[in-house]
Parts: structure tokens; sequence; C-alpha cells
């Protein structure tokens, strides 16, 4: 059944809707840490398990890669009854997936009672549109959660740098670069001193939240595979037969990344040459010398930003306190060709 919006629909500006925003945030902390540990406990048994099939430190990328993958093969063998017992990790596997699931069981819990609030939010029925499909209640209430209340942020600029979406400027003397946070994390083009973090507010959580928002947008805001069409039509449902709104701006996006910057089509890895120092064919682009991924990744980010954009426009918009920011304005469009031409080195 579809979620409808509750009757009673709370200001934020309101007592109750202030109150509503700081226990949705309450609980999206206590969600957060939830998944948190679970992610951790399941780590730690799929290092165990790896460290009885051999892994060690000293291994390459690739192998310790092919380490881990054969030891989530036997955790899920032995989940599934079908292990030989050879390790003699049952016990604990199997007692590491009742933990887990307590932690998932009690996460959904959670997730619902989100969804129950963020129902009372003035933007709820707006979020439930075709359009905006990809993004529901819960990854509403995961980015109030995150944000609060969006009429504390003077433009989507201010939503997208608590999300991790806005690059960060530093340097002098004409020696200034401008990076997304997983650049300067990876400290390939530069590094940032401590002082400069604080400045940037940084979160990768954060950011990792706006990175599942965008994988959201790109698998359900597109038009409908032919066979999903078929399938809908003969249940008297209603195909999406046009793409959305994001997955429209992921299109053009990637597009104008595949012609303006050609250099992101070649491997980071080989350089083009398809195979590694050793001449063996390379392991990242498979011999291929090719990669397409940073064209992915910078489609989604102006596709995830086009979504905070337009979740901070409608959120102000009900509180009447959009004004007459340039964002939303006639200019908004020269405005985003302007933050893109910075972002196509950044994403």
């Amino acid at each position: 059944m579809k979620n409808k919006v509750k009757s009673e629909v709370l200001s934020p500006k309101s007592k109750g809707g202030e109150d509503l925003i700081a226990e949705i945030r309450s609980v999206q902390r206590d969600r957060a840490w939830l998944i948190k540990s679970r992610i951790m406990v399941e780590n730690r048994l799929r290092a165990m398990v790896a460290g009885k099939l051999g892994y060690h430190s000293g291994m390459s990328e690739s192998e310790r890669t092919k380490s881990f993958d054969k030891a989530n093969e036997i955790i899920k063998n032995i989940e599934d009854g079908v292990d030989d017992g050879s390790l003699g990790m049952e016990s604990m596997v199997v007692d590491n997936r009742v933990y887990t699931q307590k932690i998932r069981d009690n996460t959904k819990f959670y997730e619902k009672h989100m969804i129950e609030m963020a129902m009372q939010l003035p933007i709820a029925s707006w979020v439930l549109q075709k359009d905006q499909r990809g993004f529901g209640l819960l990854s509403l209430a995961i980015l109030i959660g995150e944000a609060g209340d969006l009429c504390n942020y003077a433009n989507p600029g201010k939503l997208w740098k608590r999300l991790g979406c806005a690059p960060y400027t530093f340097g002098e003397n004409g020696d200034e670069k401008t990076l997304m946070g997983a650049t300067w994390r990876s400290k390939r083009e530069g590094t940032l001193p401590a002082d400069a973090w604080v400045d940037f507010g940084y979160s990768k959580r954060r950011r990792s939240i706006a990175y599942i928002f965008g994988e959201s947008l790109l698998k359900q805001n597109g038009k409908d595979k032919p066979e999903v069409v078929e399938r809908k039509s003969g249940n008297g449902g209603t195909p999406n037969l046009e793409d959305g709104p994001y997955r429209k701006r992921y299109d053009e996006a990637k597009a104008k990344a595949i012609i303006s910057h050609p250099e992101w089509g070649v491997c980071s890895t080989c350089k083009g040459e398809k195979k590694d120092k050793k001449g063996v064919s390379c392991s990242s682009c498979r011999g291929t010398g090719a990669a397409k991924e940073r064209y992915n990744l910078h489609g989604k980010l102006l596709m995830t930003k086009l979504l905070l954009k337009r979740v901070w426009i409608e959120w102000n918009r009900l509180e009447g306190t959009l004004g007459k920011d340039p964002w939303v304005t006639e200019s908004v469009a020269s405005k985003e060709n302007e933050v893109e031409k910075r972002e196509c080195v950044l994403s």
C-alpha cells in the first residue's frame, strides 16, 4: 500500500514542527549508529574468515580482494547450510548472523518510525509526486535527520556542503585548487591541513548518504524498461514512459563530460596502455585501457545536487521563506552552469 500524508501536517517553524525535526534527528543518529555497528561486526567476521584463508597485510590489492571475496562466499555457504565445515567457523558465523539480524530488525523499526514522522512534514506530499521517484519518505527523513530544518540554509549551496556535495578551494598565490572531499582525502592532487578540514566541514558519512540518494535516483527516476511497462500495464498499473528530471540531469551531465573531458575515459592505473608495469593485463580496466566510472560519478553528483536544490526550494516555498534568492529566479540556469564548470574537474 502506498504511503499517504497524515492529516496532521506540522510546519517546521511551529513548536510541534521543531519537536518533530528534533525527534527525526535523534532517531537518525540512533539508526546511523546501528548501521555502523552492524557493518563493523560483519567486517570483523569477514577479516577473521579471510585470515583463516591466509590473508595478511602484505598482500597486493587484487590478492586482498580475492581473499575477501572468498571469505564472503564461505560465510554465505555457512549461513545457507552448504559449507563443509573445514574452517571450523560455523558457530561464529551463525552467532554473528543472529546478532546482525537483530540489528537489522531494530533498524527497520527505526526506519518505520522515521517514515511516519516524515509524513507529517509539509513537503511530504511533494516527495510522493511521480517526478520524485527514487527519493521517498525515508530518504526525506534521513536528509532532515542529517541537515535539520532546511530554512536554516541560506541557499542550496549550503545544503550541498552539509551533504559533502560541494567542492573546497585551498591554496594561495595562484596555486589554489578546488577539489571534492573524496579527492582531498585521497591526497592524489593535494592535501588539506587540519584547520582547513574544520573549515570544510566534510563528513564522509554524510557524503555516503548523498551517494545513496544518487544511486536510488539512477535506478528509479528513469523510464521503465519494456518488460516492466508490459508487466505494469497488464496489472493495471501506470508505467513510467519518460525519464524523470533527475535521470535527465544525469544523462545530460554525463554526455557533456564525455565531450569536454575525454581524459576521464583513460584508465588512471595503466594510463591507457592496457597493461601494468609488469606487462600483465591491467586489472583496473581489464585490459581495455578505458575508464567510465568518473563520468558516472559526475552524472550522479549533479543529479543529487539537483535533488537537494529542489528539496530546499520546495521546503522554503512552503514555509514562505524563499525570497528572491538567485537560485530560484530566471538566472538559476546560468548559475548552475557556472557551478558545473567548476565541478567538471572535481567529481
